[in-house]
């Protein structure tokens, strides 16, 4: 599901969206929204089919919910560019570390982007910054 730069979104994500598509949904675009703002809904977590997850460049807020880790088969999740605080640990603490990437059991995200780079300069500037220790980049 592609909607993705839409100019006519714009509020939170709807947390009943993982309610209707858990059991088939395999890809979730909704980068560059820049009217999308909110929380992750927890109810994300629900989504077990998921593969690929964009939510970069959006104005989302608060912390990555700890349901995540129910998305064991998730390849690609991309946060960066965003409002979001917190940690993602829980994530890098569930995870196996191998040269394929981040794995949760026998399944490895390939790519795992957020805004976890230089807390220092972060702090500085005002911007938003994400404690991951696992993220294959930070911006």
């Amino acid at each position: 599901l592609v909607i993705s730069e839409n100019v006519d979104l714009e509020g939170p994500i709807p947390s009943t969206l993982s309610q209707h598509l858990s059991s088939t949904l395999k890809d979730l675009d909704l980068s560059k929204n820049t009217n999308l703002d909110g929380t992750i809904p927890f109810t994300f977590g629900a989504l077990t089919k998921l593969k690929l997850l964009y939510l970069h460049d959006t104005k989302l807020t608060g912390t990555v919910p700890e349901s995540f880790v129910n998305l064991t088969s998730l390849e690609l999740l991309e946060l960066h560019n965003n409002a979001l605080t917190g940690s993602l640990e829980f994530l890098c603490d569930a995870a196996e570390y191998n040269d394929a990437g981040i794995g949760f059991g026998s399944v490895y995200i390939q790519e795992m982007t957020a805004d976890c780079s230089l807390k220092s300069r972060v702090e500085l500037f005002g911007w938003s910054w994400q404690q991951c220790t696992c993220c294959t980049y930070c911006y």
